[in-house]
């Protein structure tokens, strides 16, 4: 079910990323968020387990179409003599100390969250917090 949403979700929204990428790339993070709420509904509203993780898995597949789109755009206005085969080895190396950085916050909250309330507020920090990086 969340591959069929990905595909009508991405048929619904496929507009020119070219002209935004930017904006366009922080709607595929705010959609990513979003279905990191929904798959911590599926813990707290077990009856609905099948729409949560069928939506969030949408959510997640388009906000990967989307991301993936805008990339290429995004490092070729980076590019200013022939390299972007450059920037695109140190954008993926910066995304690679960014993910670990987040592992390492992620399991530094482990304690803190051991109630839903706690991991909710703790994800809805680190949400904003990649939202604005």
């Amino acid at each position: 079910l969340g591959q069929l949403g990905t595909i009508i979700g991405s048929a619904a929204i496929s507009y020119n990323v070219d002209l935004e990428p930017l904006r366009t790339r922080q709607f595929a993070l705010l959609l990513q968020a979003v279905a990191g709420f929904l798959d911590m509904a599926t813990v707290v509203v077990p009856s609905l387990f099948l729409l949560c993780a069928a939506l969030s898995n949408s959510l997640k597949g388009i906000s990967m179409l989307i991301s993936s789109a805008t990339k290429a755009q995004i490092h070729a206005s980076f590019a200013h003599r022939q390299n972007l085969g450059d920037i695109t080895s140190k954008i993926g190396a910066q995304s690679t100390v960014a993910s670990m950085v987040g592992t390492a916050v992620g399991a530094a909250c482990l304690p803190v969250t051991q109630t839903m309330p706690a991991l909710v507020a703790c994800y809805t920090l680190s949400s904003c917090v990649m939202l604005m990086a």
